[in-house]
């Protein structure tokens, strides 16, 4: 490769800067750290996300590499996202050891945030493939076969971040690309993927706190069944419109052109946030009481409730043991990798907690 840094770019270099001074502080704060090995575990955590940004950033760029990346990324999700079902659908099948919270589903990343995360980018990647006019039939009949089974991953970790993440990602990949296939792939995958999320939602027992017994295997095997067919149904209802209706359903090239127009979009924007802003602002009103508070009795006893429990599930008590570790040294702070000690001294209820959930604060 003759010139193997071509990604190298003067925008590299402020996430750069940035990420290094925060691995050097890291470091440098083991001097006046009471855990001193706490703290340095956690600035080596950091130098590798420093030395993945310089590598990946670095590698040179092009529109089909990006494609490639994307598809490789899409494709590991999607293998994982089987994984993990097949440990939850057929317990019996393929048996898992037992995780911290089992009525949440995180195998094999171990943490059910991560998995919800790496699902969510990979059904965001698969949409965008089955919108892209452009691509060959093929590839866009499986990326829309995939995003049910995705979706049912990601409902599945009852993980309300994950979800709102995956939902503000794709909002944010339709606003900005615009493509003309979005209505085909919505129809194609959106109604298969509906009814996917239905029959995990239902299946109780796989939010239990014991989803390998005989009678969650069953009600499994039974959502499986309901997947493999919705994923198959996704499929064909993406051939079906592309061989068919696709060019009538296509977004002009017109009218794609206007709302590409700086006016235009700010237009939209001040509509979209008009229609939003009231009942938002009226549920944040309505509920900030709640956020403060502990889960609900319902979300205790039902995992599945938590998605709509507007509780913040005891965060608001870590933050507030960060700030009254901050308010103690707000210079230098008490060392990197050292909440759990903060913790600790200031905690609000007798409860293990290792990190603030929040990185800032922290």
């Amino acid at each position: 490769m003759e010139r193997p840094f071509a990604g190298w770019s003067r925008r590299l270099a402020l996430p750069a800067a940035a990420l290094a001074l925060f691995a050097g502080w890291s470091l440098l704060s083991a001097a006046w750290s009471g855990a001193a090995g706490r703290t340095l575990l956690e600035a080596c955590r950091v130098l590798p996300y420093l030395l993945a940004l310089l590598v990946f950033s670095a590698s040179p760029r092009s529109p089909l590499r990006l494609r490639r990346a994307a598809g490789g990324l899409a494709l590991a999700a999607f293998a994982v996202a089987v994984a993990a079902l097949a440990s939850r659908l057929a317990p019996d099948v393929f048996p898992t050891s037992a995780n911290i919270q089992p009525d949440r589903l995180s195998f094999p990343l171990t943490y059910w945030n991560a998995l919800a995360l790496l699902a969510g980018i990979g059904l965001v990647i698969c949409f965008a493939f089955a919108a892209e006019t452009s691509g060959a039939r093929g590839a866009r009949t499986i990326a829309s076969g995939a995003v049910p089974l995705l979706a049912v991953t990601l409902l599945l970790t009852y993980s309300r971040g994950g979800v709102a993440i995956t939902v503000l990602m794709l909002t944010i990949y339709l606003a900005l690309a615009r493509p003309r296939g979005a209505v085909a792939a919505l129809l194609a995958s959106a109604p298969p993927a509906a009814v996917a999320l239905i029959a995990a939602y239902r299946a109780d027992l796989l939010a239990s706190a014991d989803p390998t017994t005989a009678a969650a295997a069953a009600q499994g095997h039974r959502v499986a069944a309901v997947v493999i067919a919705c994923t198959v149904a996704a499929a064909a209802f993406q051939m079906l419109l592309i061989a068919r209706v696709e060019a009538r359903l296509a977004v002009p090239a017109a009218l794609a052109w206007r709302l590409q127009e700086r006016r235009t979009r700010w237009i939209l924007a001040v509509v979209c946030a008009a229609v939003i802003a009231v009942p938002v602002i009226r549920a944040v009103a309505h509920q900030v009481n709640d956020f403060s508070a502990r889960p609900s009795a319902a979300a205790l006893a039902d995992t599945r409730q938590r998605l709509s429990d507007p509780s913040s599930n005891g965060r608001v008590q870590y933050w507030r043991a960060a700030l009254d570790g901050f308010r103690g040294s707000p210079l230098n702070g008490t060392g990197a990798g050292t909440y759990q000690l903060d913790w600790w001294r200031y905690r609000a209820v007798a409860q293990t907690v290792t990190e603030a959930h929040s990185l800032y604060l922290q």
